[in-house]
């Protein structure tokens, strides 16, 4: 529920937010196409906090604190993030994870300076190709936003099958209640 969140607080060119969730027995992957990231978006993620204006008053947009993608991280300690960034004119693909394995801040804080070091090098090429006509090629199907949960454990694994039930079984009354998502597809591999 957390990601269908963010994702609809994301414009896009197509008025709506398409989204897809794979379920495979090892991971969640959710993808959708809203607009590419910039690296505001992206810092937020790393710094765990929120980029949205927390003074927001437009009630279309719902997060603001940053709290509760965090909750996310239940299902994986390393969240592969993969996407396009928007950056001084200029479009890349990105790859990052977060990495919040460890127990206290002490183990997590090199994790995330590792993040952060490999994000400033984002003018590298090699690193973060350029995406050359992007939004003349870009479509309603570019699912370019990608959060990739890797279930380490059977714990895992139970809560993200029990989360897609949920979401089946409730997602009617969701649409009908969040215009700005077009559409959901769930995709359940196992």
């Amino acid at each position: 529920w957390e990601l269908m969140q963010n994702a609809k607080d994301v414009p896009n060119i197509f008025e709506r937010v398409s989204l897809k969730i794979i379920l495979d027995s090892d991971k969640l992957t959710f993808k959708h196409n809203g607009d590419p990231f910039d690296l505001d978006n992206i810092y937020s993620l790393i710094l765990q906090n929120s980029s949205k204006d927390s003074s927001n008053t437009d009630e279309d947009i719902t997060g603001k604190f940053g709290t509760g993608f965090i909750s996310t991280h239940l299902l994986s300690d390393k969240i592969d993030i993969s996407g396009i960034v928007y950056n001084k004119g200029v479009y890349r693909k990105f790859e990052t994870c977060l990495d919040r394995s460890g127990r206290t801040s002490e183990e997590m804080l090199p994790k995330i300076d590792k993040a952060l070091e490999h994000i400033k090098n984002i003018d590298d090429d090699n690193e973060f190709p350029i995406v050359h006509d992007y939004e003349s090629s870009r479509g309603s199907d570019s699912f370019d936003t990608v959060f990739t949960y890797n279930l380490s454990s059977p714990e895992k694994q139970k809560a993200a099958f029990a989360g897609i039930d949920d979401l089946v079984n409730t997602l009617p009354v969701t649409l009908v209640n969040i215009p700005k998502i077009k559409s959901v597809q769930v995709i359940n591999n196992d």
